[in-house]
């Protein structure tokens, strides 16, 4: 039986969702040969409510496409995920759809 390895990252993000984000290749980097990396559900924006207003974008939007890339980058299942809860035009990532990329991952 093969192990799943699985990263919890912790992040402390604040209201600017560029800097947030320019932080994660430097964590996840760390936990690269992880099969899974589970960040908090703020990992790209914490504020007020006129702040995640502000910070609002379509699934293509700035914090998919910077997450796909540094998926690429440090060649994660996430950018799979990705795909795929937008080729279902799922409104969120979910677990479901990390477990999906994994079962179908021909690495």
């Amino acid at each position: 039986m093969n192990k799943l390895q699985v990263a919890i990252v912790q992040t402390s993000a604040g209201a600017d969702v560029s800097v947030n984000l320019d932080c994660l290749p430097g964590l996840l980097s760390s936990v690269n040969d992880s099969d899974v990396i589970v960040l908090p559900e703020v990992f790209a924006i914490r504020g007020g409510d006129e702040d995640y207003r502000n910070a609002a974008e379509p699934l293509d939007g700035m914090v998919v496409s910077r997450m796909s890339e540094i998926a690429r980058e440090l060649q994660l299942t996430l950018q799979a995920a990705f795909r795929e809860a937008v080729a279902r035009r799922h409104a969120y990532v979910t677990v479901e759809h990390l477990l999906y990329a994994l079962l179908h991952d021909e690495r």
